[in-house]
């Protein structure tokens, strides 16, 4: 059985915060970067798993990856 590791960022404009509160680089965050910071996240293995939030308000993306 799979066992995985969660990780939610957390982007505020031009905040962004891991739920173990390392800072991320706003600039890869920004709506029209964002394919950066995703690709980055990927290839650490990180797979984007779901999104909540936006038009306006902050959003929480929520990621995982195998132990």
């Amino acid at each position: 059985m799979t066992k995985w590791d969660y990780m939610v960022v957390h982007v505020n404009g031009p905040n962004v915060r891991t739920t173990s509160g390392k800072v991320l680089s706003g600039d890869k965050w920004y709506e029209h970067n964002r394919h950066i910071g995703l690709k980055e996240l990927g290839e650490k293995g990180w797979e984007l798993i779901k999104i909540r939030g936006g038009n306006g308000s902050p959003e929480y993306l929520y990621f995982k990856r195998p132990l």
